[in-house]
Protein backbone atom coordinates (compact mmCIF):
# COMPACT_ATOMS: atom_id res chain seq x y z
CA UNK A 1 0.00 0.00 0.00
CA UNK A 2 2.75 2.43 1.06
CA UNK A 3 4.55 1.88 -2.01
CA UNK A 4 2.20 3.84 -4.41
CA UNK A 5 2.48 6.86 -1.49
CA UNK A 6 4.48 9.67 -1.04
CA UNK A 7 3.79 9.34 2.60
CA UNK A 8 6.14 7.49 5.31
CA UNK A 9 4.61 5.19 7.89
CA UNK A 10 5.89 3.43 11.02
CA UNK A 11 7.01 0.15 10.21
CA UNK A 12 5.00 -1.34 13.13
CA UNK A 13 1.61 0.02 10.87
CA UNK A 14 3.08 -1.36 7.70
CA UNK A 15 3.57 -4.57 9.52
CA UNK A 16 -0.04 -4.70 11.21
CA UNK A 17 -1.09 -3.71 7.20
CA UNK A 18 0.89 -6.50 5.95
CA UNK A 19 -0.71 -8.92 9.03
CA UNK A 20 -4.02 -8.24 8.69
CA UNK A 21 -3.95 -9.98 5.03
CA UNK A 22 -2.99 -13.06 6.45
CA UNK A 23 -3.28 -13.30 10.39
CA UNK A 24 -5.79 -10.30 11.21
CA UNK A 25 -6.50 -11.73 15.05
CA UNK A 26 -2.70 -10.92 14.82
CA UNK A 27 -2.77 -7.57 13.46
CA UNK A 28 -6.19 -6.46 15.83
CA UNK A 29 -3.70 -7.55 18.64
CA UNK A 30 -0.75 -5.46 17.21
CA UNK A 31 -2.98 -2.15 16.64
CA UNK A 32 -4.18 -2.47 20.15
CA UNK A 33 -0.80 -2.58 21.36
CA UNK A 34 0.24 0.58 19.11
CA UNK A 35 -2.49 2.52 20.62
CA UNK A 36 -0.78 4.42 23.02
CA UNK A 37 2.02 5.28 20.57
CA UNK A 38 -0.71 7.47 18.65
CA UNK A 39 -1.14 9.97 21.34
CA UNK A 40 1.81 11.80 20.03
CA UNK A 41 1.40 10.75 16.45
CA UNK A 42 1.51 13.01 13.20
CA UNK A 43 -2.33 13.33 11.97
CA UNK A 44 -1.39 11.27 8.86
CA UNK A 45 -0.38 8.15 11.06
CA UNK A 46 -3.46 8.26 13.28
CA UNK A 47 -5.72 8.57 10.28
CA UNK A 48 -3.79 5.02 8.77
CA UNK A 49 -3.92 3.63 12.15
CA UNK A 50 -7.29 4.29 12.46
CA UNK A 51 -8.25 2.99 8.74
CA UNK A 52 -6.07 -0.21 9.62
CA UNK A 53 -8.40 -0.71 12.55
CA UNK A 54 -11.36 -1.24 10.76
CA UNK A 55 -9.63 -3.04 7.64
CA UNK A 56 -8.52 -5.52 10.57
CA UNK A 57 -12.11 -5.38 12.03
CA UNK A 58 -13.30 -6.57 8.96
CA UNK A 59 -11.14 -9.70 8.41
CA UNK A 60 -11.96 -10.82 11.40
CA UNK A 61 -15.47 -10.46 10.51
CA UNK A 62 -16.50 -7.54 13.14
CA UNK A 63 -19.65 -6.29 11.57
CA UNK A 64 -19.47 -2.67 11.08
CA UNK A 65 -22.23 -0.86 12.62
CA UNK A 66 -21.51 2.68 12.57
CA UNK A 67 -20.34 5.06 9.39
CA UNK A 68 -19.04 7.68 12.19
CA UNK A 69 -15.49 6.92 11.47
CA UNK A 70 -15.16 5.71 8.01
CA UNK A 71 -16.14 9.12 6.92
CA UNK A 72 -13.96 10.83 9.12
CA UNK A 73 -11.75 8.82 7.54
CA UNK A 74 -13.08 9.41 3.50
CA UNK A 75 -13.12 13.42 4.10
CA UNK A 76 -9.75 13.06 4.94
CA UNK A 77 -8.71 11.36 2.57
CA UNK A 78 -10.40 13.52 0.03
CA UNK A 79 -9.14 16.42 1.21
CA UNK A 80 -5.26 16.40 1.55
CA UNK A 81 -4.75 12.83 3.05
CA UNK A 82 -2.59 10.65 1.44
CA UNK A 83 -4.07 10.07 -1.94
CA UNK A 84 -2.47 6.14 -2.44
CA UNK A 85 -4.86 5.30 0.90
CA UNK A 86 -8.59 7.26 -0.82
CA UNK A 87 -9.28 4.17 -2.90
CA UNK A 88 -8.63 1.90 0.27
CA UNK A 89 -10.73 4.29 2.49
CA UNK A 90 -13.89 4.06 -0.08
CA UNK A 91 -13.63 0.40 -0.36
CA UNK A 92 -14.61 0.11 3.88
CA UNK A 93 -16.89 2.36 3.30
CA UNK A 94 -18.47 0.43 1.25
CA UNK A 95 -17.93 -2.77 3.49
CA UNK A 96 -19.25 -0.82 6.46
CA UNK A 97 -22.57 0.71 4.63
CA UNK A 98 -22.67 -3.09 3.18
CA UNK A 99 -22.86 -4.24 6.54
CA UNK A 100 -25.90 -1.89 7.67
CA UNK A 101 -27.93 -3.21 4.95
CA UNK A 102 -27.40 0.33 3.06
CA UNK A 103 -27.06 -1.26 -0.64
CA UNK A 104 -27.04 1.80 -2.53
CA UNK A 105 -24.46 3.33 -0.18
CA UNK A 106 -22.24 0.22 -0.12
CA UNK A 107 -22.25 0.35 -4.26
CA UNK A 108 -21.82 4.06 -4.80
CA UNK A 109 -18.15 3.60 -2.72
CA UNK A 110 -17.26 0.74 -4.32
CA UNK A 111 -17.62 2.34 -7.52
CA UNK A 112 -15.87 5.13 -6.11
CA UNK A 113 -13.34 3.26 -5.37
CA UNK A 114 -12.50 1.55 -8.82
CA UNK A 115 -13.22 5.53 -10.14
CA UNK A 116 -10.05 6.51 -8.39
CA UNK A 117 -7.71 3.65 -9.59
CA UNK A 118 -7.66 3.91 -12.71
CA UNK A 119 -4.37 4.95 -13.22
CA UNK A 120 -3.41 2.45 -10.79
CA UNK A 121 -2.92 -1.22 -10.79
CA UNK A 122 -3.97 -2.71 -7.27
CA UNK A 123 -5.36 -5.85 -8.54
CA UNK A 124 -5.36 -7.19 -5.30
CA UNK A 125 -8.20 -4.55 -3.99
CA UNK A 126 -9.95 -4.42 -7.47
CA UNK A 127 -10.56 -8.20 -7.35
CA UNK A 128 -12.45 -7.60 -3.87
CA UNK A 129 -14.19 -4.63 -5.37
CA UNK A 130 -15.78 -6.19 -8.14
CA UNK A 131 -16.65 -9.58 -5.57
CA UNK A 132 -18.05 -7.26 -3.30
CA UNK A 133 -20.13 -5.70 -5.92
CA UNK A 134 -21.04 -8.77 -7.80
CA UNK A 135 -22.56 -10.25 -4.59
CA UNK A 136 -24.61 -6.77 -3.71
CA UNK A 137 -26.07 -7.13 -6.94
CA UNK A 138 -26.97 -10.94 -6.21
CA UNK A 139 -28.49 -10.35 -2.52
CA UNK A 140 -30.66 -7.89 -5.13
CA UNK A 141 -31.66 -10.99 -7.71
CA UNK A 142 -29.85 -8.62 -10.23
CA UNK A 143 -27.90 -11.43 -11.79
CA UNK A 144 -27.18 -10.20 -15.23
CA UNK A 145 -25.79 -7.34 -13.52
CA UNK A 146 -23.78 -9.98 -10.98
CA UNK A 147 -22.50 -11.72 -13.59
CA UNK A 148 -20.86 -9.20 -15.73
CA UNK A 149 -19.01 -8.16 -12.29
CA UNK A 150 -18.05 -11.65 -11.42
CA UNK A 151 -16.51 -11.96 -14.98
CA UNK A 152 -14.55 -9.06 -14.49
CA UNK A 153 -13.57 -10.11 -10.93
CA UNK A 154 -12.39 -13.27 -12.57
CA UNK A 155 -10.29 -11.95 -15.56
CA UNK A 156 -8.56 -10.03 -12.97
CA UNK A 157 -7.97 -13.27 -10.81
CA UNK A 158 -6.82 -15.34 -13.68
CA UNK A 159 -4.57 -12.08 -15.11
CA UNK A 160 -2.55 -12.47 -11.45
CA UNK A 161 -2.27 -16.13 -12.00
CA UNK A 162 -4.11 -16.52 -8.23
CA UNK A 163 -6.07 -19.71 -8.72
CA UNK A 164 -7.47 -19.70 -5.32
CA UNK A 165 -9.64 -16.26 -6.59
CA UNK A 166 -10.13 -17.97 -9.66
CA UNK A 167 -11.98 -20.67 -7.91
CA UNK A 168 -13.97 -18.53 -6.28
CA UNK A 169 -14.87 -15.96 -8.93
CA UNK A 170 -16.33 -19.12 -10.93
CA UNK A 171 -18.57 -20.44 -8.02
CA UNK A 172 -19.61 -16.62 -7.66
CA UNK A 173 -20.70 -16.66 -11.55
CA UNK A 174 -22.13 -20.42 -11.29
CA UNK A 175 -23.88 -19.46 -8.49
CA UNK A 176 -25.41 -16.21 -10.58
CA UNK A 177 -25.78 -18.55 -13.56
CA UNK A 178 -28.19 -20.47 -11.11
CA UNK A 179 -30.09 -17.34 -9.82
CA UNK A 180 -31.19 -16.88 -13.25
CA UNK A 181 -32.60 -20.37 -13.79
CA UNK A 182 -29.11 -20.88 -16.41
CA UNK A 183 -28.25 -24.47 -14.85
CA UNK A 184 -26.68 -25.34 -17.69
CA UNK A 185 -23.57 -22.93 -17.61
CA UNK A 186 -23.58 -22.85 -13.76
CA UNK A 187 -22.87 -26.43 -13.76
CA UNK A 188 -19.87 -25.92 -16.39
CA UNK A 189 -18.79 -22.94 -14.25
CA UNK A 190 -18.94 -25.47 -11.41
CA UNK A 191 -17.10 -28.15 -13.05
CA UNK A 192 -14.24 -26.07 -14.05
CA UNK A 193 -13.88 -24.55 -10.43
CA UNK A 194 -13.88 -28.17 -8.86
CA UNK A 195 -11.29 -29.44 -11.47
CA UNK A 196 -9.01 -26.49 -10.48
CA UNK A 197 -9.37 -26.80 -6.69
CA UNK A 198 -8.47 -30.79 -7.05
CA UNK A 199 -5.71 -29.75 -9.12
CA UNK A 200 -4.80 -27.27 -6.10
CA UNK A 201 -5.15 -29.78 -3.56
CA UNK A 202 -6.69 -27.69 -0.92
CA UNK A 203 -9.12 -29.89 0.99
CA UNK A 204 -11.26 -26.77 2.10
CA UNK A 205 -11.62 -25.19 -1.60
CA UNK A 206 -12.35 -28.62 -2.73
CA UNK A 207 -15.42 -28.83 0.14
CA UNK A 208 -16.38 -25.03 -0.65
CA UNK A 209 -17.10 -26.19 -4.83
CA UNK A 210 -18.75 -29.03 -3.98
CA UNK A 211 -21.03 -27.46 -1.62
CA UNK A 212 -22.43 -25.13 -4.25
CA UNK A 213 -22.54 -28.41 -6.42
CA UNK A 214 -24.65 -29.84 -4.02
CA UNK A 215 -27.01 -27.00 -4.21
CA UNK A 216 -27.23 -27.50 -8.20
CA UNK A 217 -27.78 -31.32 -7.67
CA UNK A 218 -30.88 -30.42 -4.69
CA UNK A 219 -32.24 -28.12 -7.18
CA UNK A 220 -32.63 -30.57 -9.95
CA UNK A 221 -33.77 -33.44 -7.59
CA UNK A 222 -30.83 -35.33 -7.50
CA UNK A 223 -30.85 -35.47 -4.08
CA UNK A 224 -28.37 -38.27 -3.41
CA UNK A 225 -25.75 -36.63 -5.28
CA UNK A 226 -26.63 -33.66 -3.63
CA UNK A 227 -26.03 -35.70 -0.50
CA UNK A 228 -22.44 -36.97 -1.83
CA UNK A 229 -21.41 -33.40 -2.47
CA UNK A 230 -22.29 -31.60 0.94
CA UNK A 231 -21.61 -33.74 3.90
CA UNK A 232 -17.93 -34.18 3.40
CA UNK A 233 -18.39 -30.15 4.34
CA UNK A 234 -19.23 -31.38 7.94
CA UNK A 235 -16.17 -32.49 8.87
CA UNK A 236 -13.90 -29.50 8.01
CA UNK A 237 -16.04 -26.94 8.26
CA UNK A 238 -15.17 -23.74 8.49
CA UNK A 239 -16.63 -21.02 11.75
CA UNK A 240 -17.60 -18.51 8.53
CA UNK A 241 -18.97 -21.09 6.52
CA UNK A 242 -21.30 -22.80 9.11
CA UNK A 243 -24.70 -21.37 8.70
CA UNK A 244 -23.87 -21.53 4.68
CA UNK A 245 -23.53 -25.30 5.14
CA UNK A 246 -25.75 -26.22 7.77
CA UNK A 247 -28.61 -24.56 5.64
CA UNK A 248 -27.19 -26.66 2.90
CA UNK A 249 -27.12 -30.14 4.42
CA UNK A 250 -31.37 -28.58 5.98
CA UNK A 251 -31.79 -27.95 2.66
CA UNK A 252 -31.25 -31.38 1.18
CA UNK A 253 -33.15 -33.23 4.09
CA UNK A 254 -35.59 -30.90 3.62
CA UNK A 255 -36.57 -30.98 -0.38
CA UNK A 256 -35.62 -35.29 -0.01
CA UNK A 257 -38.98 -35.11 2.24
CA UNK A 258 -36.62 -35.89 5.37
CA UNK A 259 -38.13 -33.25 7.88
CA UNK A 260 -36.27 -34.80 10.91
CA UNK A 261 -33.03 -34.18 9.86
CA UNK A 262 -33.92 -30.89 8.26
CA UNK A 263 -35.27 -29.75 11.52
CA UNK A 264 -32.20 -30.80 13.11
CA UNK A 265 -29.89 -28.50 11.03
CA UNK A 266 -32.42 -25.94 11.46
CA UNK A 267 -32.70 -25.66 14.60
CA UNK A 268 -28.69 -25.23 14.73
CA UNK A 269 -29.21 -22.50 12.29
CA UNK A 270 -31.15 -20.56 15.09
CA UNK A 271 -27.58 -20.05 16.88
CA UNK A 272 -25.10 -19.15 14.76
CA UNK A 273 -26.97 -18.40 11.54
CA UNK A 274 -26.87 -15.24 9.23
CA UNK A 275 -30.02 -13.44 9.09
CA UNK A 276 -30.73 -15.12 5.18
CA UNK A 277 -30.11 -18.74 7.09
CA UNK A 278 -32.35 -17.44 9.94
CA UNK A 279 -34.92 -16.59 7.24
CA UNK A 280 -35.06 -19.79 5.86
CA UNK A 281 -35.09 -21.70 9.06
CA UNK A 282 -37.88 -19.78 10.45
CA UNK A 283 -40.07 -20.39 7.12
CA UNK A 284 -39.58 -23.89 7.32
CA UNK A 285 -40.58 -24.20 11.09
CA UNK A 286 -43.53 -21.69 10.60
CA UNK A 287 -44.63 -24.03 7.17
CA UNK A 288 -44.29 -26.80 9.20
CA UNK A 289 -46.16 -25.71 12.06
CA UNK A 290 -49.18 -24.87 10.08
CA UNK A 291 -48.95 -28.44 7.96
CA UNK A 292 -49.19 -30.65 11.41
CA UNK A 293 -51.94 -28.47 12.29
CA UNK A 294 -53.97 -29.33 9.21
CA UNK A 295 -55.54 -25.81 8.40
CA UNK A 296 -55.12 -26.21 4.71
CA UNK A 297 -56.42 -22.68 4.35
CA UNK A 298 -53.78 -21.29 6.77
CA UNK A 299 -51.06 -22.77 5.05
CA UNK A 300 -52.11 -21.14 1.11
CA UNK A 301 -52.39 -18.08 2.98
CA UNK A 302 -48.45 -18.46 4.73
CA UNK A 303 -47.52 -19.30 1.17
CA UNK A 304 -49.19 -16.34 -1.03
CA UNK A 305 -48.01 -14.29 2.17
CA UNK A 306 -44.34 -15.55 1.17
CA UNK A 307 -44.85 -14.73 -2.36
CA UNK A 308 -45.56 -11.37 -2.15
CA UNK A 309 -42.70 -10.37 0.79
CA UNK A 310 -40.42 -12.22 -1.83
CA UNK A 311 -41.58 -9.43 -4.79
CA UNK A 312 -41.96 -6.49 -2.25
CA UNK A 313 -38.62 -7.04 -1.31
CA UNK A 314 -37.34 -7.17 -5.18
CA UNK A 315 -38.91 -4.54 -5.89
CA UNK A 316 -37.72 -2.06 -3.46
CA UNK A 317 -34.22 -3.41 -3.46
CA UNK A 318 -33.81 -3.49 -7.76
CA UNK A 319 -35.36 0.38 -7.11
CA UNK A 320 -32.99 1.65 -4.30
CA UNK A 321 -29.72 0.06 -6.34
CA UNK A 322 -31.33 1.39 -10.05
CA UNK A 323 -31.28 5.01 -8.38
CA UNK A 324 -27.51 4.35 -6.43
CA UNK A 325 -26.50 3.52 -10.46
CA UNK A 326 -28.52 6.70 -11.63
CA UNK A 327 -26.74 9.20 -9.03
CA UNK A 328 -23.50 7.60 -10.17
CA UNK A 329 -23.75 7.93 -13.45
CA UNK A 330 -24.79 11.69 -12.90
CA UNK A 331 -21.59 12.06 -10.77
CA UNK A 332 -19.22 11.37 -13.18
Amino acid sequence: MTSCSHHRYPVELTTADSLAEVQPDSAVALLRTLQPTMVGATEGTKMYYDLLTIKAQDKTYVTHRSDKLIMRLVNYYENGGDEALLPVAYYYAGRTYADMQDVPGALDYFQRALGTMKDRNDATLIGKIYSQMGHLYMDQDLYDNAIEIFQKAYHNSAMMKDTVNTIYDLCDIADACFGKMDNHSSISYLKRAHHLANVQGDISLIIYVESYMSRYYCYIGKYELAKKYIMPSLKDIEPQDTSAVYASVADVYRLSGKEDSASYYFNKIKNIGTIYAKEVAYRFFTRTGIERNGDKKILEDFDIYNSYIDSVRSVTSTEALAKANALYNYQL
